[in-house]
């Protein structure tokens, strides 16, 4: 278990995630590479699969490149959050930054 790290259970099950309290690249998480887990866990559940299609297509457009995602994200952070899912993109932005700065202190 990483020292910074919170688990949490989910109300009404036995399900746990892990949530990074920081966004420098020791945050980096293995287990969330581009924080999606926690992207859905920030919105309500209604709105999982209006996000998980939306990152879908941005991945797929970008082919796969991490630079080309996290570009294509900043798109969508940046865009008026009238979708609901402003949180998430940050969320994802966040991860994906600490990642890339993983990667490159390696």
């Amino acid at each position: 278990m990483a020292a910074n790290s919170l688990y949490n259970a989910r109300p009404g099950g036995a399900r746990v995630d892990r949530l990074r309290l920081r966004t420098d690249p020791s945050a980096y998480d293995p287990d969330d590479m581009f924080g999606v887990r926690r992207a859905l866990a920030v919105l309500p559940t209604e709105a999982h699969d209006r996000f998980f299609d939306r990152w879908v297509v941005l991945t797929e457009d970008a082919d796969y490149d991490v630079r080309r995602i996290h570009a294509a994200v900043r798109v969508e952070r940046a865009a008026p959050a009238s979708d609901g899912l402003g949180p998430a993109w940050v969320t994802v932005d966040d991860a994906i930054t600490a990642y890339l700065g993983w990667r490159s202190a390696r």
